[in-house]
């Protein structure tokens, strides 16, 4: 914990006997302008404590009753705020120390120490390519998964794969009709996915096609060998190609365990909702009546050709996951469309007393911008997938075309190329709030000032050359960095500036984990950029002082550090040059 942040809680805790150190150092809030201090507390959760008074005139009364500790400047209030000015010396001293000695691990905690959560996110259909409206579920819960992780807990992230379905029959029955293998080889996952597109257009036309589909996914579901090869074979040209992206993103799974693998599951879970008596058939449809609560539509088990559905076979899959793996927290990243299938899956799963909290994360749609700056849909007139191994591609390359100039071996060029580029496209994602929708614009994402060589603007790229330029200063230094040195020396407002951003670290982790929301680490690692490159123009690092040398070389070195364990959160390299 930061240490002055902890002595402004306790002297607030002292001013208010009741209140808890604990609660009080969560409350504590970073002022947008450090004009108005280091530390904020907002009183509108201590009225009771006060008569009742508006906030504002309860901040005026806790800031005449609190004991300045002695790192403290001075107590000011703010509105409904009590704001309070660290010494520099004493602000630097409280977070280099700990950022020093906890080496990599600074900003991790073990909140969730003992305990389990799963993860579902990505989740792709087979068959189809992944298109780059597959990125946002990927990298959201990606950096989610990483954020839990820092937190102490033990995740299980799981590629629940749409690999059943009634597709699968449309698929088998196109394969039978179309199919070539010598195409397949040649096109992969593009060939399946031009069959389904084929039988979808012929079906128009024939309704003897869609009997036929139904045939074969029910010879599917029966355990039909032929049926079922054709199936494997499918799956496993799908995951080879999914895998060769996911690799492009540094993003892998614990479990690749899809709808496939609940079908022999469902029966069982149909089976405890029978015993609670809260099955019955409507329409032809086996469902469970949700109308007692709240619901219009009724959760669906079974069609009435008895083929099942996929909200059976997530029933099953939360049932399993909190039974194998133990785990309290059932967290799905997937797009806000699906809202409405959560609230019933989660509430049927409640209904059959699921001991674990269910979460949905949900996010906003992605825009494409064009050259002229116009956005677009998706997809083309022609219904063809932007395919989301092109747009990485179209990233790297880019960025190819920038460093073309530099002396590098072409292997470091392409290290880097990979780095920054992949950087870039997840960067753009998860610097916006997860529920909004974002504009994909490679241009603006690929900010490159070509006079000062410099990626600018709040961008990936910008936040890597931020930590190649420290690794450059810690490389000119050439010696190891010491914990022990004299913190007055760091008096400036630069120096403070970059101090105050590391210590917020900790926090932004917390909360950026337990609000499932990544662009908080986004959004800190801007304004901590934003002040070491402040702190860049204005000071020296290495000066003929040698004190204030090393006292300097703590303080980029700490906030190299935090860079780089930022931007690994979000599934960001971070490269030493650029």
């Amino acid at each position: 914990m930061n240490e002055i942040r902890t002595e402004v809680a306790a002297s607030i805790v002292a001013a208010v006997p009741g209140l808890v150190v604990a609660d009080v150092y969560r409350q504590l809030e970073s002022p947008p302008d450090p004009a108005m201090g280091d530390f904020a507390f907002p009183c509108f959760t201590i009225r009771d404590r006060f008569g009742n008074a508006p906030p504002p005139a309860v901040a005026t009364q806790l800031a005449a009753k609190v004991a300045r500790p002695a790192s403290i400047l001075k107590v000011e209030t703010k509105g409904p705020y009590v704001n309070f000015f660290a010494d520099p010396g004493a602000l630097a001293k409280s977070v280099l120390v700990a950022a020093h000695a906890a080496g990599e691990g600074y900003g991790r905690n073990e909140m969730g120490k003992g305990e389990t959560v799963v993860i579902d996110f990505s989740s792709p259909n087979i068959a189809k390519p992944l298109g780059i409206a597959h990125l946002r579920s990927t990298v959201i819960g990606n950096g989610i998964r990483r954020l839990w992780q820092a937190c102490g807990y033990t995740v299980i992230g799981v590629n629940h794969l749409g690999d059943w379905g009634t597709n699968f029959g449309k698929l088998i029955s196109a394969w039978k009709k179309w199919g070539s293998e010598e195409e397949l080889k040649l096109k992969g996952v593009e060939f399946l996915k031009d069959l389904l597109v084929k039988f979808t257009e012929t079906a128009k036309l024939d309704p003897a096609y869609q009997q036929d589909a139904r045939d074969w996914f029910r010879k599917l579901e029966t355990g039909d060998a032929a049926a079922k090869a054709l199936w494997q074979h499918f799956r496993d040209i799908s995951l080879t190609e999914f895998k060769r992206v996911y690799a492009l993103l540094n993003v892998d799974f614990d479990s690749w365990s899809g709808e496939s693998d609940y079908v022999d599951k469902m029966d069982a879970a149909i089976k405890e909702l029978e015993a609670k008596g809260l099955t019955s058939h409507s329409e032809g449809a086996y469902v469970v009546d949700l109308s007692a609560h709240g619901f219009k539509e009724p959760f669906l088990l079974r069609k009435a050709d008895e083929a099942s559905l996929y909200g059976t076979r997530d029933l099953a899959a939360i049932l399993y996951r909190r039974r194998h793996y133990g785990a309290k927290k059932l967290i799905y990243v997937v797009a806000a469309d699906q809202k409405l299938h959560f609230k019933q899956l989660f509430k049927v799963a409640s209904l059959l007393g699921l001991d674990a909290e269910p979460v949905h994360v949900d996010f906003g749609l992605m825009r494409i911008v064009n050259a002229e700056g116009q956005r677009e849909k998706m997809a083309t007139r022609k219904g063809t997938i932007v395919l989301l191994q092109d747009v990485l591609q179209s990233a790297i390359d880019r960025v190819n075309e920038i460093i073309v100039d530099r002396e590098w071996d072409e292997a470091k060029k392409a290290r880097i190329a990979h780095a920054v580029g992949i950087g870039a496209v997840i960067f753009n994602d998860l610097s916006r709030t997860r529920t909004k929708d974002i504009d994909f614009n490679l241009q603006q994402m690929l900010d490159f000032d070509p006079e000062t060589k410099a990626f600018k603007g709040e961008t990936g790229p910008y936040l890597q050359y931020t930590f190649a330029r420290l690794s450059s200063a810690l490389r000119k230094y050439g010696k190891p960095v010491s914990g022990e040195v004299d913190f007055k020396l760091l008096a400036t407002d630069d120096d403070k500036g970059v101090a105050r951003q590391i210590g917020r670290y900790p926090q932004i982790v917390h909360d950026a984990a337990t609000r499932y929301e990544p662009s908080i680490v986004s959004r800190f690692l801007i304004d901590l950029s934003g002040e070491v490159n402040r702190f860049w123009k204005q000071q020296r690092i290495l000066s003929d002082d040698a004190g204030l040398t090393a006292a300097r070389v703590l303080l980029v070195s700490s906030a190299r550090q935090v860079l780089r364990s930022g931007l690994a959160l979000l599934g960001i390299e971070a490269p030493e040059e650029m």
